[in-house]
C-alpha cells in the first residue's frame, strides 16, 4: 500500500508537535508500523476545520483516496479499511477483545482525557502561558505575522474555553479539577500494574 498522508498543521520534521490529537494519530501509526508521509496541512484546507487530517491512498478499501478528520474517525476508519493484504484494518483494532462494559471504561477515559483535560490544558498553554505558546507553535510564521496570528488564535481558543466552560472556571479551580484527573489516572494504572 502506498503511503498515507498525515497533515499535521507544523512544519514537516519529525520532531514533537503540540496537538495531542497529532500525538495520538501518530502514536498508533507508529506502534502499528505502518509507513506514513507528514504534511503540513491547515485547518482551512481541513474536510473538518481541525488537526489532524489524513490522505489515504487510492485503492485502500473504500476510502481509497479519501481526505478524512478527526483523529478518532480517522482510527476508526483505518481499523476498518484493509491493507488488501490480509482483508484486515491498516491499524489493529485494539479493542476488539474487549467486553461491552470494558469498552465503556475506555470512552469514559477517551472523554475524560479529549473533552476535559484537553481544555484544562488549552486554558494553561493559551492563556496562562501565551507567550511560549505563540513563540512554540508559530515558530515557522515571520516575527509581525506571528504576533497577529498569535492574538487571532489566543482570541479564538478564549471563546472556545469560555463556551465550553472552561474559560469560566478560576485558574485554581482548573489546577484542582487537572490534578482529580491525573489522581485517578494514576490510580487506575496502579490497579493494572498489580491487578
Amino acid at each position: 500500500m502506498d503511503k498515507i498522508t498525515l497533515f499535521r498543521g507544523f512544519p514537516v520534521t519529525n520532531d514533537y508537535v503540540w496537538s495531542p490529537f497529532v500525538v495520538k494519530l501518530e502514536a498508533r501509526l507508529r506502534h502499528a508500523g505502518v509507513a506514513y508521509a507528514l504534511a503540513v496541512g491547515s485547518p482551512r484546507t481541513a474536510p473538518r476545520g481541525k488537526i489532524p487530517y489524513v490522505s489515504l491512498p487510492t485503492g485502500t478499501g473504500d476510502d481509497g483516496g479519501a481526505t478524512i478528520g478527526d483523529s478518532t474517525l480517522i482510527i476508526r476508519a483505518l481499523t476498518t479499511t484493509g491493507d488488501g493484504n490480509d482483508g484486515e484494518g491498516v491499524l489493529p483494532d485494539l479493542n476488539a477483545r474487549l467486553t461491552p462494559a470494558q469498552r465503556a471504561q475506555d470512552l469514559a477515559l477517551r472523554a475524560l482525557l479529549e473533552e476535559k483535560l484537553y481544555f484544562y490544558n488549552g486554558r494553561e498553554r493559551w492563556v496562562e502561558n501565551y507567550a511560549a505558546m505563540r513563540e512554540g507553535v508559530l515558530a515557522a510564521v515571520p516575527w509581525p505575522l506571528r504576533g497577529l496570528v498569535g492574538w487571532m488564535a489566543r482570541g479564538a481558543t478564549v471563546r472556545t474555553l469560555h463556551g465550553q466552560g472552561t474559560g469560566r472556571l478560576e485558574g485554581e479551580e482548573v489546577d484542582g479539577f487537572r490534578g482529580e484527573i491525573w489522581e485517578g489516572l494514576e490510580a487506575l494504572l496502579g490497579e493494572v500494574r498489580t491487578g
